[in-house]
């Protein structure tokens, strides 16, 4: 096994090392890293994740933002006239070379050989440079050269997939479109035939999973990894985007939970992935991304991102991955005057310092100082009462073996828990965990086993009053 291999423990449910060690996937979201840093860059940008507790670095080798026509900081090209048979040494060998940098800093890349608009035109129109067979051959490619690492398929992209320009000119489809308006065209062959290269040479261990996103036309499936190839042996990690929207867009709000991009609900979807068979880990590929403009030109801050880490978490996924606008694309005011879209509002090297990349590791810490780490379960029936709100569910987990239990409050709203669910050979200890600085304030005073205990937040009120009680047998 390759001592970069990751895999899964008995129970599906959560990722080991090559050691049996668990392994917690907390990721960030590094697509254009390949293409638009040079190494002293690269350097920067790895030095700054590592020391936040960064365990995967997820990136792209045709890149998005024109990858196949713009060359790297080092002037090459992936590709010999955009011919996926034909890789350009170079670019490759700069790939490596990043590659090893993460890994001695503790860090896995999570390799994504291509994005989807290679493959189906995605949100950007053509050109479509693979097919069943070139797609096999880098796919051999891929495998033989990066054999243990990670891989993700897919990229703002799904199996069924229309021309972009024939759903709108690059808008969101209107809520009327279902799927008899649009010729979509099934691409499952082109993405197995990848993943099918590169097991050529890795084998049945090769680990794989499938970014994905929304259609918005009725009749399609859930965006979800399982929805497109649940089916299929290569698929080794559910996934999800669930995206930048807050669910107040009508286009979100009547859209299936799973399909749609409500980014204050992704529990909703990860809980769908956690409960269907075969098992399998699952994840969050992208949620909330910090400094993304979001609602009436709201931009989404550190607490919107934190929100989405914990609910997912909670809900049962093997870990989380976080986004910021300026860093995906790594925006330098000098090199990308013309972005096209919503323009990031800082430069990608004062984005290392935003509040939300560093909060992610808290959560990270607080599932790795439970010993119980291959035992932690989903479970809403945790919390026995709160007030409601549907982009403010209060969420538990916990040790299936009775040690812990943990409940998420995203607004540090008064909740009632069950801490019958522990197994209790003495008195209760309770704590309450600031998910803003990740430190521990213990609860005074005697917590009892009752199915309806009261807890109450140190503060309350904003979507920065977050807290997350721990209470242990």
């Amino acid at each position: 096994m390759s001592l970069r291999a990751l895999t899964c423990p008995p129970n599906k449910r959560f990722l080991v090392d090559n050691t049996g060690a668990p392994f917690f996937w907390l990721a960030d979201t590094a697509w254009e890293l390949f293409h638009a840093l040079n190494s002293s860059e690269v350097d920067t940008y790895l030095s700054d994740r590592a020391s936040k507790g960064y365990t995967v670095i997820q990136a792209v080798a045709i890149a998005e933002n024109d990858g196949l026509v713009v060359p790297n900081r080092n002037g090459d090209l992936p590709l010999v006239d955009a011919d996926p048979t034909k890789p350009v040494e170079a670019y490759f060998d700069y790939i490596d070379e990043v590659i090893d940098k993460a890994w001695t800093l503790g860090m896995r890349i999570a390799l994504v050989p291509t994005w989807g608009r290679y493959v189906s035109e995605g949100y950007h129109g053509p050109p479509v440079i693979f097919d069943e067979d070139n797609a096999r051959v880098f796919g051999e490619y891929i495998g033989k050269r990066y054999a243990g690492l990670p891989k993700i398929l897919g990229g703002d992209s799904n199996r069924f997939w229309g021309p972009w320009l024939e759903l709108s000119s690059h808008a969101k489809p209107s809520l009327d479109q279902d799927i008899s308006m649009v010729a979509l065209t099934d691409t499952g062959a082109v993405w197995s035939a990848l993943a099918n290269g590169i097991r050529a040479h890795e084998g049945p261990t090769a680990f794989l999973t499938y970014h994905s996103t929304v259609t918005w036309l009725a009749g399609t499936p859930s965006a979800l990894a399982s929805s497109f190839f649940g089916h299929e042996p290569w698929l080794t990690m559910d996934a999800v985007q669930s995206g930048h929207n807050i669910g107040h867009d009508t286009y979100v709000v009547t859209t299936p939970p799973a399909g749609s991009w409500v980014a204050m609900k992704n529990y909703e979807p990860v809980e769908i992935m956690y409960s269907r068979v075969p098992t399998r880990p699952v994840i969050d590929l992208e949620n909330h991304y910090e400094d993304w403009p979001g609602i009436d030109g709201q931009r989404w801050n550190a607490s919107l991102v934190r929100n989405g880490a914990w609910h997912a978490v909670f809900a049962g996924a093997a870990g989380h991955v976080y986004g910021c606008h300026p860093m995906w694309q790594f925006y330098d005011p000098a090199r990308n005057a013309s972005y096209r879209g919503a323009k990031p509002t800082r430069d990608w090297r004062t984005a290392l310092s935003f509040d939300g990349a560093r909060q992610m590791g808290h959560v990270r810490r607080f599932i790795e100082d439970r010993s119980t780490y291959l035992t932690r379960v989903p479970d809403q029936s945790i919390v026995t009462s709160y007030d409601w709100d549907s982009v403010d569910r209060v969420s538990g987990t916990r040790d299936s073996g009775g040690k812990w239990l943990a409940v998420y409050s995203p607004r540090g709203v008064l909740f009632m828990a069950d801490t019958t669910k522990l197994v209790a050979s003495g008195q209760l200890a309770a704590s309450w965990y600031d998910p803003r600085n990740g430190t521990y304030t213990a609860i005074p005073g005697i917590v009892e086993w009752s199915m309806n205990i009261t807890f109450r937040p140190p503060s309350t009120g904003t979507t920065d009053s977050d807290w997350v009680l721990l209470v242990e047998a």
